[in-house]
């Protein structure tokens, strides 16, 4: 068995690449800072009888960063996918001003989302060569591409981490790490004002589309573009572009 770290495993997409993976047969090792959900992941994938561990760290403590590597270091030495996920929830309320946003939101996309992933891929990298073949997933947004009329730090903070992806997927090739970059537009992980999360990796999609349109993309959808970059044997996908089926949907 091998080990996979999930940053931002509490909820939405980090929670369902933590259940996926877990069911492909690897070790999740799940992190986040809120511990209450990130048990919820753990618990998810227990009872269904595979493997994971919770690793609580807030990304934006550079301590803790450092004791979520060295706790990698330290018993998951298998470790062969790293999946970055991890950024602060974007309120589209608050930043639909520039003028608005938050100073701490704006450290928080930075922190997390960009020198926290750069940190771990750094630090991890001769492991994941030790262990190759191997796999890094980064997830922008689209708004990395086409910038965004509302949460701009959030849109300049994916594009930067999309930039980083890009520009090392050749040095990490050499190593036998792969390197793959997913931009998803609007996923479903919440209902339709925002609030309440939704479960849906395992839900029929025709229920999901009844309920929620065909403008939000299906995290179903997402992990079965993880899975087909883990499947590829003589070639790799290093990005994908999700839109949601949606003729009227802008980029």
């Amino acid at each position: 068995m091998k080990s996979a770290l999930i940053t931002g495993a509490s909820h939405g997409i980090g929670r369902a690449l933590a259940v996926f993976l877990a069911r492909r047969g690897y070790r999740s090792v799940c992190v986040a800072r809120n511990q209450v959900e990130l048990s919820e992941t753990v618990d998810r994938i227990r009872t269904e009888g595979h493997f994971a561990e919770a690793i609580v760290a807030d990304l934006r403590e550079p301590s803790e960063v450092d004791a979520l590597i060295g706790a990698v270091e330290n018993r998951f030495g298998d470790l062969s996918l790293v999946a970055h996920l991890a950024t602060p929830r974007p309120d589209p309320e608050v930043e639909a001003s520039l003028t608005r946003t938050p100073s701490e939101q704006v450290s928080g996309y930075f922190d997390v989302g960009v020198k926290a992933a750069i940190t771990v891929t750094t630090r991890l990298q001769p492991i994941l060569a030790r262990n190759a073949p191997s796999h890094l997933f980064f997830f922008g947004s689209d708004w990395a591409l086409r910038g965004a009329h509302g949460p701009a730090v959030f849109a300049g903070a994916k594009a930067a981490v999309v930039h980083f992806a890009r520009s090392i997927r050749r040095e990490m090739a050499r190593s036998g790490i792969r390197t793959t970059v997913l931009l998803p537009g609007d996923i479903a992980s919440f209902d339709e004002n925002w609030e309440q999360p939704i479960w849906d990796l395992d839900s029929p999609p025709e229920e999901m589309t009844a309920r929620l349109g065909n403008g939000r993309i299906l995290l179903s959808d997402i992990t079965a573009l993880v899975g087909l970059a883990l499947d590829m044997r003589t070639g790799r996908l290093e990005e994908a572009i999700v839109a949601p089926d949606n003729g009227d949907y802008e980029y």
